[in-house]
């Protein structure tokens, strides 16, 4: 699978755990920068196939960590490294990362 469909499949298969912290059929989604230009194709794919819209902000993962750690809103964390998402999970702010 490419990482391009894993993403979207991510993506899919992430909406349904946050009816509550999502508003109006919208999910939050941090993404490492470097998943930039796959991530803008994915979020469209991903509403036509959902409803949903990804609201998409892009930045490093130290500085998207840091940004959650402080109570940025985001449900979906995609890290360009398996460490970050394991300390916020650590750190009560997130559920085990998944590869």
């Amino acid at each position: 699978m490419t990482r391009s469909a894993l993403l979207l499949v991510t993506l899919i298969l992430l909406v349904p755990l946050w009816p509550t912290t999502s508003s109006g059929g919208q999910v939050k989604v941090a993404v490492a920068a470097n998943f930039t230009a796959p991530m803008k194709e994915l979020s469209q794919r991903f509403e036509q196939q959902t409803g949903h819209r990804a609201i998409v902000s892009y930045g490093s993962t130290g500085k998207l960590f840091a940004q959650i750690h402080n109570g940025a809103p985001y449900e979906v964390f995609l890290a360009a490294d398996q460490e970050r998402p394991r300390l916020l999970f650590q750190a009560g702010l997130g559920d085990e990362p998944t590869t």
